[in-house]
């Protein structure tokens, strides 16, 4: 028996490691002995003895929560409780079938002649359970050369820790299978199927003792199904819808479960069904009445209203009559508030399967590679996760907001001043958004970044939210993008915008979960990834030196001279040819490959000083012929941060020097140039007079000048830009 773990996640070494993206692949040879064999996640597989040959191996590989995507596991109303695991392999499995008769003298003698044994394997995959009690399990599996997800039977089978026997059991499920594929644990809401004839009759629910329906005869002309289901509320729902929706949910005190017994088909009863229902958890009605409850029931244009009918009550259960069945509840208000339960049960609806999220971008800047994860996670879960990501060497990248408007912090300060009675009708301020599961975004990012075109968000760029599971994200790779051709080195900044889908037509919505996230990269860094460095020189091939040996036929008369031995030499240090010409060669010849200097008025303090005097870097950007998209970048930048119009000016100079080859007489005649289109003349009079004298730019030179057209102290005091943007 052998047994291999192979790593099946290749990372950048320079980027931080996620945790949720290794070890997520496993192989084994069982051999003929089969065994027990660990998967990832805490899976087994079990290969019965004499299963497998000694060639054949099986590997489990599971999916990243980035590469979840690639399986499309969207099943409708079900969710996802556990990983997707994937069986690979060369092992052949085989259904039990039985032998023709023709046959069975050439099968070898068995304990069951007539049958053949069957191979197969067990698979133990671990989930989170639901918690609750109205929720059922269900194993999807996709097999092997197949497209078409579909139901797989299964058996609950705890596992226990030997190591700590007291911790309790995880929750696994064990899948008999003859063919490999694909497989992945969810669940659902129970349903309990009910027929109903035109004969009638009357139906007991098994979920619910007080859940009775009785039909009458005649009320349908051909059978119909309904798939009974309930769907509870948790108490933490009722009380955020309290809080936050308090001007709907405000009176609303006490509900009972969603109890929705819509048929398969539309349909109305020619004649009236008595339904029965139990009354909200703690609730006992003592008399024939009772004006705080009210049924409300769900009318095809989604609307929720009463049931229009006469309620007989018992100690825990309401009887009414109907026509039309469909979803069902029964809420207790206020004393006379029940009118506002209509609006409290749609509020509530909902709700229904949602909690406060949070989305949180992630960055790894290295010199040659950029990376991001865009995470989605429960808002309690914001600390545990941010700190463990700066842990792992990521900033973070918080998520922009537009401020509040005058008439909101009005309304904030109004609000501070109620008394603490009349708050209670006031809705509380959510911050954020609510999250679900299945919920998915559409990645976009813009401006002066982009995707990697290697990036598999180039495949699909959606963010799925997988609430049931321990981690929801997506990494990427990004990189400058090029303008005309040409990367600019400064500095960058990228718009990341999440665009929601599936959510309907409201607009509150769609602007809660509409979310805005900038990338900004320094100067420095982008500098340092568009650095590339040049290759070494090969090393010159080396001529072999041709050696003569005179043939052995030639002899010589002579007597053969003894050889004496040379005296010994001492031991000289030689060197190689590439270094004895580096150690020859002239200092002065490396002259010619120094960088120009560049002239005075073009070092930092003249151009700041320049920049306070002319005070117009927009327009001086347009006569340097600097690109639409640089002068536009430098001018939002500048707007957003509250820059005066000199440092825009002085920005403007710098990215113009920094374009410029020839930073002496050359660029000083193109800045001349600029700067007299413009008008002023006295200013480049002054600088070409400064260049002459080999000096550098300061404010006496202006002064003493008396250049026309200058104003120094409105340049020192600088200008808003935003009306030249």
């Amino acid at each position: 028996m052998k047994r291999e773990i192979i790593s099946n996640v290749t990372t950048s070494k320079e980027h931080p490691v996620l945790p949720g993206d290794t070890n997520l692949r496993s192989s084994c040879t069982p051999g003929k002995s089969g065994g027990t064999f660990r998967l990832p996640f805490g899976a087994k597989v079990v290969v019965p003895e004499g299963a497998c040959t000694k060639r054949e191996f099986i590997t489990c590989k599971v999916a990243a929560p980035g590469q979840r995507w690639q399986h499309h596991p969207s099943f409708p109303g079900e969710h996802l409780t556990s990983e997707i695991f994937t069986l690979t392999g060369n092992i052949k499995l085989q259904q039990s079938k039985s032998v023709p008769p023709e046959r069975r003298r050439s099968v070898r003698r068995q304990s069951s002649p007539s049958f053949i044994r069957k191979r197969t394997i067990l698979l133990i995959l671990p989930y989170s359970p639901p918690t609750d009690k109205f929720l059922e399990l269900n194993v999807k599996g996709i097999w092997k050369d197949e497209v078409t997800w579909t139901d797989v039977g299964f058996m609950l089978k705890p596992l226990v820790n030997f190591q700590d026997p007291d911790a309790a059991p995880t929750p696994c499920v064990e899948l008999e299978l003859d063919r490999l594929g694909t497989f992945v644990v969810t669940f659902k809401h129970k349903t309990d199927p009910y027929v109903m004839t035109p004969n009638g009759g009357l139906y007991h629910s098994r979920l619910n003792r007080n859940l009775t329906i009785r039909f009458p005869k005649k009320a349908v002309d051909t059978p119909i199904t309904f798939d009974m289901k309930i769907i509870s509320i948790p108490e933490d729902r009722l009380t955020f819808s309290r809080e936050y929706f308090a001007k709907d949910c405000g009176d609303l005190l006490m509900v009972t479960e969603f109890i929705d017994l819509a048929p398969d088909v539309e349909c109305d009863f020619r004649r009236f069904a008595t339904i029965k229902l139990p009354l909200p958890a703690g609730v006992e009605v003592e008399g024939d009445t009772a004006d705080d409850i009210v049924v409300l029931h769900k009318v095809p244009g989604g609307s929720w209203e009463w049931v229009e009918s006469r309620y007989k009550f018992t100690r825990q259960s309401v009887t009414f009559d109907v026509k039309n069945p469909s979803k069902f509840c029964v809420v207790k208000s206020k004393p006379d508030r029940h009118k506002k339960m209509q609006d409290a049960v749609r509020v509530l609806e909902q709700r229904m399967g949602k909690e406060k999220g949070e989305i949180c971008l992630f960055v790894s800047i290295k010199p040659k590679s950029w990376m991001a994860v865009l995470e989605v996670y429960p808002e309690d879960q914001s600390e545990e996760k941010i700190n463990t990501r700066r842990q792992q060497g990521f900033e973070v990248v918080t998520k922009w907001e537009l401020p509040l408007t005058e008439s909101q912090i009005a309304r904030e300060a109004h609000f501070r001043r109620l008394p603490p009675g009349a708050r209670d009708y006031h809705p509380k301020k959510m911050d954020g958004f609510e999250l679900c599961d299945g919920l998915t975004w559409k990645v976009n990012l813009t401006d002066d970044l982009q995707f990697d075109p290697d990036s598999d968000l180039m495949d699909n760029s959606e963010l799925q939210c997988f609430r049931y599971l321990k981690e929801s994200y997506r990494t990427f790779f990004f990189e400058p993008v090029a303008f005309n051709g040409a990367y600019d080195e400064r500095k960058l900044r990228g718009t990341l915008v999440l665009n929601p889908e599936g959510v309907g037509d409201d607009p509150q919505t769609k602007e809660q979960l509409t979310m805005t996230f900038y990338i900004d990269i320094p100067e420095e860094a982008v500098i340092e990834y568009l650095f590339v460095p040049e290759p070494e020189p090969e090393p010159e091939p080396v001529k072999p030196k041709p050696t003569y040996d005179l043939p052995s036929l030639i002899t010589s008369t002579e007597p053969k001279s003894v050889a004496r031995p040379k005296p010994a030499l001492e031991r000289q240090r030689t060197f190689s040819a590439t270094a004895m010409e580096r150690l020859t060669q002239p200092s002065r010849a490396k002259m010619h490959n120094m960088p120009e200097k560049e002239a005075k008025v073009l070092t930092g303090k003249s151009l700041m000083t320049l920049a306070k005097v002319v005070n117009e870097g927009l327009t001086l950007a347009v006569h340097l012929d600097l690109p639409e998209s640089t002068i536009t970048g430098i001018g939002f930048d500048a707007l957003s941060n509250g820059r005066s119009m000199s440092d825009v000016c002085y920005k403007i100079l710098l990215y113009w020097k920094r374009t410029r080859k020839d930073k002496r007489d050359g660029a000083v005649q193109h800045l001349l140039d600029a700067l007299r289109n413009m008008g002023k003349h006295g200013v480049a009079d002054v600088i070409e007079e400064r260049h002459r004298e080999n000096r550098e730019l300061t404010f006496d030179c202006f002064m003493s000048a008396a250049v026309a057209g200058v104003d120094l102290s409105s340049a020192e005091a600088g200008m808003d830009v935003s009306s030249c943007v």
